[in-house]
């Protein structure tokens, strides 16, 4: 094949001219060896001679360079372009994820909203207007009223002169203790005691193992202690013969009202026990000082009555000796020491039938609770005294 520019032989393969550089381009429908430089343009160009200049063909070839570019230029615009478009349609399916999360958001508040009006909100009743209705009201604001009532009664202060006699009532229980005209001798079910020639307190049993204290003041009783079997105190208090006060054994506070409808009785009973037993005191008095050994019990009721420390004050050493000794004689036995066993032995009740080891092996089912307490009372006491037992 022969170039069409300067005639110079050219291999089939080579696209080039090797002698002016010419491109060849073959025309399918044109045989190489016959085809002219008009045929070869499709009848499009000029015709060119074969002696074009070293010049022109550059230039030719420069024109093709540029067309190239161009051609790679617009294919760099067409592919930035196609990036473009997928740039945009990227930033589309963000807004419309975004979108659908909202969206979703919403719903959920809304119904979050509707299930908790519905189950945790307190749905409003309506206010019955029925006969029955009304009933059921009253009846609440009785309710309240009387738990109103029971909250003033706990808030009930105690009056000045309740506070005098309570003083009144402690400074004479601690001059029991030191003063030595003080006398007490055993009365029926209980004792008497007296300041000098003067009746000042009686202690008796009543029913269930109870026990009351009336305390007295120029022949009139100013206060009262009601003891249950467990030993828990109603305090009660009065004024020339009438009850003024209350405190129970929880100490919440009673008015008088409240006082004389259940402890009324105790008005009446605190001056029997003064009529009594006021005419016995110069012979409680002698008793004390000249100890008789023919006395039967120096604490008649120590076997089921609980005693307390206010019942030993003004007794002698040996007289509470005999009272917590005589708990343990009531039931038989005998003693060690002699001076007890000839007290006893004197003793119209007393029937020594146990040794004191008998006795001892037996000693927790014989006594009852209450000696084995008012023993610890009595104990106690010799204790706190100093007594040498």
């Amino acid at each position: 094949m022969k170039c069409p520019n300067c005639g110079n032989e050219i291999a089939k393969e080579d696209k080039f001219c090797t002698q002016c550089g010419t491109k060849l381009e073959v025309n399918p429908f044109v045989s190489v060896g016959n085809i002219t430089p008009t045929e070869y343009d499709g009848g499009n160009s000029q015709t060119q001679s074969p002696m074009q200049s070293q010049t022109q063909i550059q230039a030719q070839n420069q024109s093709q360079e540029q067309t190239q570019s161009q051609t790679k230029y617009s294919m760099i615009e067409d592919d930035t372009e196609l990036k473009g478009n997928r740039g945009s349609d990227g930033k589309k399916t963000v807004f419309v994820v975004i979108g659908a999360v909202a969206a979703v958001l919403i719903v959920f508040a809304i119904v979050g909203r509707i299930l908790f009006k519905t189950f945790i909100t307190p749905q409003k009743t309506e206010v019955t207007t029925t006969e029955e209705g009304k009933k059921e009201d009253q009846n609440d604001d009785a309710a309240i009223k009387d738990e109103s009532e029971e909250e003033a009664q706990d808030e009930i202060a105690v009056p000045y002169y309740v506070t005098k006699l309570q003083k009144k009532y402690h400074d004479q229980v601690e001059e029991y203790g030191s003063n030595s005209n003080i006398y007490s001798t055993p009365v029926e079910d209980g004792f008497a005691r007296y300041l000098y020639d003067e009746l000042v307190e009686v202690k008796c049993k009543s029913a269930g193992n109870e026990t009351t204290s009336y305390y007295y003041d120029n022949g009139k009783v100013y206060k009262a202690l009601h003891k249950n079997s467990e030993g828990e105190a109603n305090q009660l208090f009065y004024k020339s013969g009438s009850l003024i006060f209350w405190i129970d054994d929880e100490g919440k506070n009673h008015s008088a009202v409240e006082a004389k409808e259940k402890w009324q009785d105790t008005v009446e009973e605190a001056s029997e026990m003064y009529v009594k037993y006021a005419d016995m005191m110069e012979d409680a008095r002698d008793d004390v000082d000249d100890y008789d050994m023919d006395v039967d019990y120096v604490l008649p009721y120590s076997s089921n009555v609980y005693v307390d420390e206010s019942d030993l004050y003004g007794l002698s050493e040996w007289q509470v000796r005999i009272a917590r000794n005589e708990i343990y004689a009531r039931h038989g036995r005998r003693f060690k020491d002699q001076e007890l066993q000839n007290y006893f032995d004197s003793c119209s009740w007393y029937r020594g039938t146990m040794s004191p080891s008998e006795f001892s092996a037996k000693e927790k089912s014989i006594l009852n609770s209450c000696e084995k307490k008012n023993l610890i009372t009595i104990s106690k006491y010799e204790t706190s005294m100093g007594y040498n037992r």
